[in-house]
């Protein structure tokens, strides 16, 4: 059978995160926070990283923090004393934000992932007067022509994390709902997923994912989603098919300039 138990999904989140955070897999079992030198490595997930990067991960034991080499003792004296939940508490966030504040930084997040794996996933149908359809590579700059999807979509099939799947939703021939899986990294494939407003609430989205999602297992790569922590219909989206709560994080980016 195509795609990966939870146990090697686990072992695949385990590697990237780790490469993302310049540490090892097992730092994120050890009690308390581990604070490490953030460098680049190859098989990170490939997000522009700032100019002096923080990125805090739990993956549910322990935490580990990865930071610029100038801001080691700075984060040391900010979170090193913290647990893995208090590290997540509003206090914590606020000390880091503080400390990123002056470098033109803010943090976003935390962010809750959820994965995916064959032995866990449940599939969705939609209803019989939508018709959904798997679009390979080659045949998503056709879907480029239908902006107004850009949680789906990247638009660029040259991005350092390009769209490589996409399944799309129409009724009586009009577009409704794409779904778009794009290569974060080489293992992790993340899955997007708009709905037109007016057909919201029927179902699509949860077809539209639950099809992508089988093609990404199918495709040997494990499937992740994200999600705004106030977005409860999303979230609960992905539980219904069979997603599960994976790793939080927090980071830090530049400011945005308006």
């Amino acid at each position: 059978m195509s795609g990966r138990n939870r146990y090697e999904a686990l072992n695949v989140i385990l590697r990237v995160l780790a490469d993302d955070c310049a540490c090892e897999p097992g730092d994120f079992a050890r009690e308390g926070v581990t604070i490490t030198p953030h460098e680049l490595r190859s098989e990170r997930r490939r997000y522009p990283a700032p100019e002096r990067p923080l990125l805090a991960v739990t993956t549910g034991e322990g935490a580990v923090i990865s930071t610029h080499p100038d801001r080691l003792e700075a984060v040391r004296a900010a979170a090193g004393q913290e647990t893995r939940d208090s590290l997540f508490a509003a206090t914590s966030i606020s000390r880091l934000a503080a400390l990123v504040e002056p470098d033109g930084q803010q943090l976003h997040g935390p962010h809750l992932w959820f994965a995916c794996s064959r032995d866990r996933f449940r599939a969705a149908r939609s209803s019989p007067d939508v018709e959904i359809s798997v679009v390979d590579r080659e045949g998503l700059p056709e879907l480029y022509a239908h902006p107004g999807f850009a949680n789906a979509l990247i638009y660029r099939l040259d991005h350092p994390r390009p769209d490589m799947l996409a399944t799309v939703a129409r009724r009586e021939g009009r577009i409704v709902g794409i779904a778009g899986a794009s290569a974060d990294c080489d293992r992790l494939w993340q899955i997007g997923v708009d709905v037109l407003p007016e057909e919201r609430r029927h179902g699509i989205g949860r077809a539209l994912v639950s099809r992508l999602t089988d093609a990404v297992l199918a495709s040997g790569h494990v499937p992740c989603y994200s999600t705004a922590v106030s977005n409860i219909a999303s979230r609960s989206l992905a539980i219904r098919l069979g997603y599960w709560p994976a790793w939080t994080e927090l980071y830090a980016l530049e400011r945005r300039k308006d």
